[in-house]
């Protein structure tokens, strides 16, 4: 599924959860980079739905079930507060992060999370919709297979990165800067060799490093080779004629004569064009 199209299924199981309808859980997977949580993030300031994140990588099975306490001679269970704060409102989204990430015991401990809606004794709002995150085993980013109780719990949802949708987001929010956006668009499988989540870093590097150490931030962001392949790019992008320029005075403005060089220039008017 592509970034664009969970962005809808979200909003939509979103909007059914607060109307108080039974909407199941979602399990977002994908490899590491593509922005699975920022989607949650992003449907939920749509819709103005409060989230509780927990990273669960940070958490343990006891955590779920509180320490011992003894009240009126029973032994009560105390679970910490930040699982279920006080004061939620009846509607939130619950996001659980890393879920592919644990191991066999963490994983039988958020059954109940899944299927009754609680964290040990304390329930969930009643109007609760949960999401998941995680990486596959073939990624080799430390996930593991889901346990069969909980897969048979969740619509698992494979995410893949699609480069239009990253423009269009990159282009909405700011965050992908306009030579990289158009470095993507003349090279759409760079996607590739490096995830959404990188070329998001390297556009915010990309802002504030000075020339001279661009090759070397730019291969942290991005590795080597895709930060290579960009910096010729930007080589490129030096020797575009003043833009403003050929627009007010387009017939007698000269024709660049390197194909790279045409090909930046259009794609930097579109772009100017339209932010005016």
């Amino acid at each position: 599924m592509r970034p664009k199209q969970l962005a809808t299924l979200l909003d939509s199981f979103i909007a059914a959860a607060k109307e108080g309808r039974d909407v199941p859980a979602l399990h977002i997977q994908s490899p590491p980079g593509l922005g699975k949580s920022a989607l949650v993030h992003q449907a939920c300031a749509r819709a103005e739905s409060p989230i509780l994140e927990h990273h669960l990588l940070f958490k343990e099975p006891v955590d779920f079930s509180g320490v011992p306490a003894v009240v009126d001679g029973r032994t009560r269970w105390c679970p910490p507060a930040d699982l279920v704060p006080d004061g939620l409102p009846d509607h939130i989204v619950l996001l659980l992060e890393e879920l592919a990430q644990l191991e066999a015991p963490m994983q039988k401990a958020c059954g109940p999370i899944i299927w009754d809606r609680r964290f040990g004794t304390i329930p969930l709002p009643p109007r609760t919709f949960i999401v998941s995150t995680g990486n596959r085993p073939e990624d080799k980013a430390g996930a593991f297979k889901l346990l069969t109780h909980l897969r048979k719990r969740l619509i698992v949802i494979d995410l893949e990165s699609h480069v239009d949708d990253l423009l269009e987001w990159g282009l909405t929010t700011g965050r992908i800067s306009n030579h990289i956006r158009l470095f993507l668009t003349f090279k759409k499988t760079a996607l590739h060799d490096a995830p959404p989540r990188a070329w998001e870093l390297a556009s915010q590097a990309l802002a504030i490093t000075p020339t001279v150490l661009r090759q070397e931030v730019l291969a942290g962001a991005l590795e080597p080779g895709p930060a290579a392949e960009f910096m010729a790019f930007l080589e490129v992008c030096e020797k575009l004629p003043d833009l403003k320029r050929v627009l007010k005075n387009p017939e007698k403005s000269a024709i660049p004569s390197e194909l790279s060089v045409i090909y930046a220039t259009v794609g930097s008017l579109a772009e100017l064009v339209a932010h005016l």
